[in-house]
């Protein structure tokens, strides 16, 4: 019976795409090829980290539908505390300077999402693309948000009008 290498997922990362080069992927197939060559993902488990990740997950999955329809989370993240734990509120319940901040970074969080999105387009027409470049045009954002904004009202509207 041989053992399992412990090794780092950013090793066998680098390993798989040094056998796999060009190939997309899935995380299940480099698991398996990482058993398959001896290798150990598996992290010294900590239950403590483990149920904070599942309640985190269940914080974000935890959804009401308000008065007028529309779903939206139950809980929301409105800070750290201290030593740097998330905090979490009520939405229902949470004072609007609070709300204010924890909206504002729900916003900061999204244009991060964009940036990184648009600097990926760049690299890859820059770099890699030698076709028709992609394209990541920040400039029609406001529209996309008012359309999935009606096309979200309209869907809350036809699901009250159902009920």
């Amino acid at each position: 019976m041989s053992t399992l290498r412990k090794a780092k997922a950013t090793e066998i990362l680098k390993l798989y795409q040094a056998f796999h080069s060009g190939e997309s992927f899935t995380l299940k197939e480099v698991l398996r090829w990482a058993e398959n060559k001896g290798y150990d993902l598996s992290s010294n488990f900590d239950p403590e980290a483990s149920a904070r990740r599942n309640l985190k997950r269940a914080l974000k999955e935890s959804n009401v539908n308000d008065p007028q329809g529309r779903k939206v989370p139950k809980f929301i993240h409105v800070g750290d505390d201290m030593e740097g734990n998330p905090t979490w509120s009520e939405i229902a319940i949470t004072p609007p300077p609070v709300m204010q901040k924890a909206v504002n970074a729900l916003r900061g969080k999204g244009t991060q999402v964009l940036i990184q999105a648009q600097t990926v387009a760049h690299s890859y027409n820059d770099n890699y693309n030698e076709g028709q470049p992609i394209q990541m045009d920040l400039f029609d954002i406001p529209d996309e948000v008012m359309e999935g904004a009606l096309k979200r009202k309209r869907q809350s509207t036809d699901e009250t009008d159902e009920e």
